[in-house]
């Protein structure tokens, strides 16, 4: 490889621009301390570098930076990415709201910190610089922006000593301003609330009224105000408990914000937003409503206002009525045309019907999901829907899925098509019984 230019550097390593004898460029991060430590913390620090390499190159999600090569026996330890287009921060100051698209943005770094606090990895220096965007062909030829979660030097740092003098010499404080305040004080503290502080922060970067203050809660004016404060609480116990929670209430404001338009919608909006559990014969009125909704508009309105704690609830409460809704979301889903940014927060409602309802409630889900990934062209629903339809899925579910296939038959052949050039899959990871159908069916 040879170098061309420097382009970045961190606590940890120095980012170089390097290029292959076929002049193919990528970024090349190496091994490098620019801050002082006790001579026999460096070779510990160097170990933690090797270690972010090996956890990096091991993670496969298109919203989190890969590793494509890692050279740790070299002295000093290496490793190759792809080369970004830009990052959020550039982007950010050439344009607050990325051209009106900054949900999508932040869509992308929940996904990416979904799938790292499910193997429970905190990334602990999450902010604009660290997001980088790069940019994907989709089948019409078109460049399609997207961004991905990468900087993982302080990812693995468990060790008292070594976080111990990071935060002395000023290693955590150098990102203060995207920093939870527990962790500026201990890196060890980090948890899925200090990432989803940080995400706050850069939720205010795009929508902020007021100015904040570094590793203070943010309380601001406008219609995200309850979701920057429930992000950046204090005490992390009263912040979001999950990425997805911050997804579905970014959902449920864009519900806020446009108001019901109809009595039936209105008097549903009033049911839903109530702080009390509804009781079973409430939920009836609720599924009453949506079957009679007297449009897809309407009906759209309607199932917007229906939030993941009160999916959740239906189930509990009444499961009959839970399967009923569940049937016309499912429904819904699939033959709906949504902004984009919404996909992600719809598809994990739909996934809630999924696990709990009757089989062909699941079914019916699991045919949602590839229809709207798929025709939005929304990765993280096409992987929801690839991960539920591996060979983990019930024999019994598989079987029902495959008569759904069969029903929709090229409809089927043409999403199933697009999956696999979208997310660079194979149809061979599937439950067998699909990969079987779909070999019948797909000529």
């Amino acid at each position: 490889m040879r170098e061309i230019e420097r382009i970045g550097r961190g606590g940890f390593g120095i980012v170089h621009r390097v290029e292959d004898d076929e002049g193919n460029q990528y970024a090349l991060k190496t091994f490098s301390l620019f801050q002082p430590l006790d001579p026999g913390l460096e070779a510990n620090v160097k170990r933690r570098f090797e270690r972010e390499a090996r956890i990096q190159s091991g993670l496969s999600h298109p919203n989190i930076v890969p590793v494509i090569d890692k050279d740790t026996e070299n002295d000093p330890p290496r490793f190759l990415m792809p080369l970004a287009a830009g990052s959020l921060q550039n982007d950010f100051l050439a344009d607050r709201t990325l051209g009106g698209n900054y949900m999508r943005a932040l869509l992308d770094i929940i996904a990416g910190l979904e799938e790292l606090h499910a193997l429970r990895i905190y990334h602990r220096d999450l902010k604009p610089g660290n997001v980088l965007r790069f940019e994907a062909t989709n089948e019409q030829g078109e460049r399609v922006p997207f961004y991905a979660i990468g900087d993982f030097g302080l990812m693995s740092l468990k060790e008292t000593q070594v976080t111990q003098q990071l935060t002395q010499v000023g290693m955590a404080m150098q990102s203060d301003y995207y920093t939870a305040p527990e962790i500026t004080m201990d890196l060890r503290r980090a948890s899925p609330q200090s990432d989803i502080y940080s995400l706050g922060c850069i939720l205010h970067d795009f929508v902020g009224v007021r100015q904040r203050i570094p590793t203070q809660e943010i309380r601001d004016e406008g219609d995200f105000a309850a979701i920057l404060l429930s992000c950046t609480r204090a005490d992390p116990r009263r912040r979001f408990q999950s990425v997805a929670a911050v997804r579905d209430a970014l959902l449920g404001l864009g519900d806020i914000a446009a108001g019901p338009q109809t009595e039936k919608e209105a008097e549903l909006s009033d049911l839903l937003s109530s702080d009390a559990e509804l009781s079973p014969d409430q939920w009836v009125r609720v599924s009453e409503r949506l079957e009679d909704a007297r449009d897809a508009r309407e009906r759209h309105g309607m199932f917007k206002r229906l939030g993941s704690d009160r999916i959740a609830e239906v189930i509990r409460v009444h499961p009959d009525v839970a399967a009923q809704i569940g049937r016309m979301y499912a429904e819904w889903v699939r033959d709906g045309v949504f902004n984009f940014e919404d996909c992600d927060g719809i598809a994990a409602r739909l996934e809630l019907f999924i696990r709990a309802c009757p089989l062909d409630v699941q079914a019916e889900g699991l045919m949602a999901l590839l229809y709207m990934g798929t025709s939005h062209n929304r990765w993280y629903v096409e992987r929801k829907f690839v991960a539920l339809s591996g060979p983990g899925m019930s024999d019994e579910l598989a079987r029902r899925v495959a008569v759904e296939i069969r029903a929709d038959d090229r409809k089927a052949c043409h999403a199933v098509d697009h999956l696999e050039h979208s997310i660079t899959t194979s149809r061979a990871g599937l439950h067998p019984i699909l990969v079987q159908v779909l070999a019948q069916i797909c000529v």
